[in-house]
C-alpha cells in the first residue's frame, strides 16, 4: 500500500514527490531527507507541500553534483601523478612513472617514493591535485554551472514558499 500524505481536505500519494534516482543512491536516504525537511518546514496544504518537495530534490541535487566535483577530480589523480613524475624523473622513463602513479594508490613503498619525489622539488600531495584540478577544469566549470542554476531554482521556490505562506497569514 501507497503511504498517503493527509492534509486538511486533499490526500496526494508519497509517490507523487518521489525523486528518480541515480542506481548508486538510496531510496531511503533521500526518503529520509525529504520527510526530515518536510517536519521542518510543516508544509500546510498541496502547493507547501510541493514547494518542500521541490527544495529537497534541488538540495539533493546539489549534493550530487558536489560529491561528483570531488569525484571528477580523484579520477583524474592518477594520470595527473604520472604526468608529474614524467616531468620529475625523466620523459623516458614514462612506463615507470605510469606503474608508481598507479601503485601510489595501494602500496606504501610507492606512496613513500612520490613523497620524496616531490619533496626533491619542494612539492607535496596537494600539487598532485592542482595538477589533477587543472586537467579536469572544463568539467569542474560546467559542473559549477550546474549547482549554480541549481541553488537558483532551490532559492526560488524557498521564495515562492515563503510568498505563499505570507499571503496564508497575511
Amino acid at each position: 500500500m501507497i503511504e498517503r500524505y493527509v492534509r486538511k481536505q486533499h490526500i496526494a500519494d508519497a509517490s507523487f514527490f518521489d525523486m528518480p534516482l541515480l542506481l548508486t543512491e538510496e531510496r531511503g536516504d533521500f526518503v529520509s531527507f525529504r520527510d526530515q525537511l518536510t517536519r521542518e518546514i510543516n508544509p500546510r496544504g498541496i502547493l507547501e507541500e510541493i514547494f518542500a518537495a521541490e527544495l529537497a530534490a534541488h538540495t539533493w541535487e546539489i549534493c550530487r553534483l558536489q560529491r561528483c566535483r570531488t569525484l571528477v577530480i580523484n579520477m583524474a589523480l592518477e594520470n595527473a601523478l604520472a604526468q608529474l613524475l614524467i616531468r620529475i624523473v625523466d620523459p623516458d622513463d614514462s612506463t615507470d612513472c605510469i606503474v608508481l602513479a598507479r601503485n601510489w594508490f595501494s602500496e606504501p613503498e610507492a606512496k613513500s617514493e612520490v613523497a620524496e619525489l616531490l619533496s626533491d622539488i619542494q612539492l607535496d600531495e596537494a600539487a598532485i591535485v592542482a595538477q589533477a584540478t587543472r586537467a579536469v577544469y572544463n568539467d569542474l566549470r560546467q559542473l559549477d554551472r550546474m549547482i549554480s542554476l541549481q541553488q537558483s531554482l532551490r532559492a526560488f521556490s524557498v521564495a515562492l514558499s515563503n510568498t505563499a505562506r505570507a499571503s496564508r497569514f497575511g
